[in-house]
């Protein structure tokens, strides 16, 4: 699962992926389930959470996560804020 080792680095994941994501603006649940069961689940090889942002190979980093949709979608497809 994606571990942050401190605040400066959850900020720059946010910067590099959340910002570009459909669901940057929204209330994210993959963001909000790191925030909440970061501690508890990070040595749980069963959690869920390693599957929406997994860690590198090398195990020093963590991946883009894969629920993350393009803001680009949102415009091909016409999707406004209201529609949702």
């Amino acid at each position: 699962m994606g571990y942050f080792s401190n605040g400066c680095e959850g900020s720059d994941y946010e910067e590099q992926y959340c910002s570009k994501c459909y669901w940057g603006d929204k209330a994210c649940m993959v963001w909000l389930a790191h925030l909440e069961r970061n501690y508890e689940e990070c040595n749980n090889d069963k959690s869920i959470l390693h599957i929406f942002i997994p860690r590198t190979k090398d195990g020093l980093g963590n991946e883009k996560c894969k629920m993350l949709t393009p803001l680009a979608i949102k415009h091909k497809l016409g999707v406004t804020d209201e529609a949702i």
